[in-house]
């Protein structure tokens, strides 16, 4: 019961991150002008992403890991 319970957490988490991230990347097309920088924004911007995301990841797997201890 209590593992059913976790994992409706963790969809609802992750659909918050996604809703995040959309928003993220939304923002992110309003900013960034047709340009040469743009591009290096735009490959910036999907590495902060990825580091947002993996950051996210850690957090999460702590989570985990201190429910099972």
């Amino acid at each position: 019961m209590l593992l059913k319970i976790g994992v409706i957490d963790v969809n609802a988490k992750r659909k918050l991150v996604a809703k995040r991230i959309r928003k993220v990347k939304f923002f992110l097309r309003i900013k960034s002008t047709p340009s040469i920088s743009s591009l290096e924004e735009v490959l910036h911007s999907n590495m902060t992403i990825k580091i947002a995301i993996g950051i996210f990841l850690l957090v999460y797997h702590g989570n985990i890991l201190k429910a099972i201890i």
